[in-house]
């Protein structure tokens, strides 16, 4: 019975001894706590510092790191190489991206704070060195874990203690591209001028618009990548010359409200292979004529990247040039005189006439402002300073259209022969009732017009 029980403690002493030789790091245990352990991250911890994404550039392949999170719920704290180099922490890649699969082990820390000691309890943040997007889509799965590498003895090369279990993260490469879609005959970018009639549109990539005018531009636009656009992620930005501007993803039909309101759809979705097709963005162009390169193209907001084809067009800034001529046509005078009667004599009631002959478009001002007919010599005698214009419906007076007046009534009742003879205002004799075109204050155009013979008669009082 001694016998057996000697042998019995003697079988319990060698199995704890080979038990405590042969513990892995994991089995490890102080009051059901191990020593080494690490909590793998969840997907949403992991971050990608940009988001990976392959953007077609030639010679210009994208570039991405992986940021990943490590909870430390062992015991002991891990050490970066400068506090101990017997002993040092590290995340080992088992499997992933070639170039990260080369770099073999991450060092604790990030680009911006490297290698802090990690308590019990406490994240140790790793971050992958800088990796290459591979050309094509799809998914990519990266295997690590936490490892300590130990110098067990003096001399010896340090070994790996594995921590925790193997941690597996996956995700998905997303392929960014687009392509110039033609509307129509007129290429990728077409140029709506607003104020002009008909619109001045292009067929061969130059537009033409007045530095005064409002113009919309278009762009068409095909989702060439893997990824589907909507308003959070993705814009369109332009360039017109040397400024910038960035639009949102637009309704088509409703491109700006009336007062220049983008109006963006929440719901909008362009999936791949789809077409976008912009609304129509609302734009003023440079005041200096000239020639402007006009470029857009897509662009995911997250990284501040432009990918895909730019879309090309060339917005031509045209001098202004004011013209105006008699009325309608040739023989058109510009000015019509219909006689009336009033209480105490006659009057004349003037309707004026102007085709504008420029380039730009004629709208009223105030204060002297905007076009507007002035009459000049003997005809301000009358009273015939400055007339508005009579706008129509749509505010303005394109090229090639004829202004008119709203109706003009001069009273031609004499004064007493006293004031007639003193030559106040007025008097007998022959007034050329003649007007030119006016703008803010300046003159241009034809002199418009036809003289009119006043003869006095008594008028009782």
């Amino acid at each position: 019975m001694i016998t057996m029980s000697v042998f019995l403690i003697s079988i319990l002493c060698l199995a704890i001894f080979v038990s405590a030789n042969h513990a892995t790091s994991s089995d490890l245990t102080v009051k059901n706590a191990k020593i080494l352990d690490a909590r793998c991250p969840t997907p949403a911890e992991v971050v990608l510092n940009p988001s990976v994404v392959v953007i077609s550039e030639e010679n210009n392949p994208s570039k991405y790191r992986i940021r990943i999170p490590i909870k430390n719920i062992g015991v002991e704290d891990w050490k970066n190489e400068d506090e101990n180099p017997d002993d040092v922490f590290k995340l080992k890649i088992i499997a992933g991206p070639q170039d990260l699969r080369n770099a073999g082990y991450i060092n604790l820390g990030t680009q911006e704070v490297k290698g802090v000691h990690t308590s019990s309890g406490e994240t140790a943040i790793f971050e992958t060195p800088e990796l290459t997007a591979p050309t094509t889509a799809g998914n990519v799965r990266v295997e690590f874990r936490m490892v300590k590498q130990s110098v067990l003895e003096e001399g010896e090369s340090a070994v790996d203690i594995g921590i925790g279990v193997k941690c597996i993260y996956d995700f998905t490469i997303v392929k960014l591209d687009s392509l110039c879609q033609n509307i129509g005959t007129g290429g990728s970018v077409r140029i709506f001028d607003m104020d002009l009639s008909p619109y001045s549109i292009s067929t061969a990539g130059d537009h033409e618009v007045l530095p005064t005018s409002r113009y919309e531009i278009r762009v068409k636009l095909k989702n060439t990548g893997t990824s589907t656009w909507n308003n959070n992620d993705y814009e369109i930005e332009g360039k017109i010359g040397t400024e910038t501007t960035t639009i949102p993803l637009l309704k088509h039909a409703q491109g700006m409200s009336e007062n220049g309101q983008l109006l963006t759809d929440p719901n909008l979705r362009i999936s791949p292979n789809g077409i976008y097709l912009t609304g129509d963005i609302l734009l003023t162009p440079p005041t200096t004529p000239g020639s402007y390169p006009v470029e857009w193209q897509m662009k995911l907001k997250s990284i501040n990247k432009k990918f895909g084809e730019v879309c090309r067009g060339n917005l031509i800034v045209t001098g202004i040039n004011d013209g105006a001529s008699c009325g309608a046509n040739a023989q058109d005078n510009g000015i019509t005189l219909s006689p009336i009667a009033n209480s105490k004599g006659q009057g004349l009631r003037l309707d004026l006439r102007m085709k504008n002959t420029g380039n730009t478009v004629w709208r009223s001002g105030v204060l002297g402002q905007g076009y507007s007919f002035k009459g000049i010599g003997r005809s301000r005698e009358l009273g015939l300073d400055t007339i508005p214009i009579n706008l129509p419906q749509n505010r303005k007076i394109r090229p090639n259209e004829v202004a008119t007046s709203n109706p003009i009534t001069l009273d031609l009742t004499l004064p007493s022969m006293q004031q007639r003879l003193d030559n106040a205002v007025g008097g007998v004799g022959s007034y050329p009732l003649q007007f030119r075109m006016v703008k803010d204050g300046n003159e241009f155009g034809a002199t418009c017009g036809q003289t009119i013979e006043i003869r006095s008669r008594f008028v009782p009082a």
